[in-house]
């Protein structure tokens, strides 16, 4: 039977990977003020939740990033830019969870990780070329028919809906028409990440912000996308620790409402 002591060692190994080969903490103060807050962070987070098979460390780390830029937790954030880095994830597709994070959780959020990232890359050496996908000489109706497809691809009947319905003010009619154009047709439409991985991004970002709504239309997305229940719910696990409890709790409950539904 699995001891407590055993997931400790378990997840101060994996702390150890992450780490790449050190134990260096985000918080190092705390270290000796709250050990037992520390010692349970080893077990649960790093012994049990990172352990756990279902997704492997870069997805983790990309539910991480997501999740750490929604809160913007700075600390963590560049330990985990670093950790990222560690378990194989280029400069390139850690900013580029940042970029797809922008239209989720803020703009200002995500210009605020990249520059942490930045400072990170550059403590270790690692040149960071600029990716140049967004092309501002096309023609607004050509992002929008884009965003349309690349939406109805991805969410099925979801993105299948009219986005330009009957919208009792222009203001709302305007918004959702550049929702269309900008978070699908360009940001959705991007390179680097896949369509999983992504989806991975926005399911960890939305239940972090407790958007329940938005959550259960992403959750219907990846499934339709290709992501398993088991991965879904894995995702929405890995945000317990750093999001809290509660919040990883109702973001289960509106997958498995999406689950139900057949």
């Amino acid at each position: 039977m699995e001891t407590l002591e055993d997931r400790f060692r378990r997840g101060m190994e994996v702390r150890t990977r992450i780490g790449g080969g050190t134990l260096a903490s985000s918080v190092p103060l705390t270290n000796e003020m709250v050990p037992d807050l520390h010692r349970i962070a080893a077990e649960m987070l790093f012994g049990s939740i990172w352990s756990r098979p279902a997704l492997d460390v870069k997805r983790r780390e990309m539910c991480t990033l997501s999740v750490l830029t929604a809160l913007e937790r700075e600390n963590q954030l560049r330990a985990h830019v670093s950790g990222s880095l560690n378990q194989g994830l280029t400069a390139e597709e850690i900013i580029e969870v940042f970029v797809h994070a922008g239209l989720y959780v803020g703009v200002p959020a995500a210009f605020n990780a990249v520059e942490l990232a930045s400072g990170v890359f550059d403590s270790r050496g690692i040149h960071h070329e600029a990716l140049r996908a967004h092309d501002g000489t096309q023609d607004p109706d050509f992002l929008y028919r884009q965003g349309m497809a690349r939406r109805a691809e991805l969410l099925g009947q979801d993105g299948l809906a009219d986005p330009d319905g009957d919208f009792p003010t222009e203001a709302e009619r305007a918004f959702h028409r550049l929702r269309v154009e900008y978070l699908w047709g360009s940001i959705w439409s991007r390179p680097v990440l896949d369509k999983e991985s992504r989806f991975t991004c926005s399911l960890a970002a939305l239940a972090a912000l407790g958007h329940e709504r938005q959550l259960a239309v992403h959750v219907r997305g990846a499934l339709h996308s290709g992501l398993s229940r088991e991965q879904v719910v894995e995702v929405l696990v890995h945000t317990a620790f750093y999001a809290g409890f509660p919040v990883a709790g109702t973001a289960i409950e509106v997958a498995n409402g999406v689950f139900s539904e057949g």
